[in-house]
C-alpha cells in the first residue's frame, strides 16, 4: 500500500539517482578541463562586469550595485574580480568614476554642486573629498590645472 509520503519519497529517491549520476561524470573529467571551465567562467563574469562599469556615468560608486545587476553576492564578484583583475571591484569602479568626473571637470563649467549631483553625491563637500582623495587636488585645483584626462 502506498503511504502518505510514497510520491516524496519516489522524488528524493530521483534527486539522490541523479546526484550520483553526477557526481560519477564529474569524475570523468580530468581536473585541468575543470580548472579551465571556472576560469573561463571568471572572465566572463569580469567581462560583463567591465562591460557594465564603462557603460555607466560614473554615478554608481558601489560594488552591491554590479553584484545586484550581474545577479551574484557582491563578495563573489569582488572574489571572481580581484582573482580575474588583481584590483578590486572598488578600485575599478572609482578609476572609472574619476576618469568621467575628470572628463567632466577638464571640459564643462558645470559648478561644484551640478557636478555633485550628476555624479550622485549626497552634496558638493563628498564629491570634493572623492577627487581629492583620487587625484590629489580639489575639484578646482583640477579644473584650473593643465594635467591630462
Amino acid at each position: 500500500q502506498p503511504h502518505v509520503y510514497s510520491k516524496q519519497t519516489r522524488r528524493y529517491h530521483l534527486a539522490g539517482m541523479l546526484c550520483e549520476m553526477m557526481a560519477n561524470l564529474n569524475k570523468m573529467v580530468p581536473d585541468e578541463k575543470r580548472k579551465d571551465i571556472n576560469h573561463n567562467r571568471a572572465i566572463v563574469i569580469t567581462r560583463s562586469f567591465l562591460e557594465l562599469v564603462n557603460a555607466d556615468d560614473g554615478s554608481h560608486r558601489s560594488v552591491c550595485y554590479y553584484a545586484d545587476r550581474l545577479c551574484y553576492s557582491p563578495k563573489y564578484l569582488s572574489f571572481i574580480i580581484k582573482t580575474v583583475t588583481g584590483k578590486t571591484p572598488l578600485q575599478i569602479i572609482n578609476e572609472h568614476a574619476i576618469k568621467q568626473i575628470k572628463v567632466k571637470l577638464r571640459y564643462t563649467d558645470i559648478s561644484m554642486k551640478e557636478l555633485a549631483d550628476l555624479f550622485d553625491f549626497p552634496n558638493p563637500s563628498f564629491f570634493g573629498k572623492f577627487v581629492k582623495m583620487h587625484t590629489n587636488m580639489s575639484p578646482m585645483q583640477y579644473r584650473q590645472s593643465k594635467e591630462e584626462v
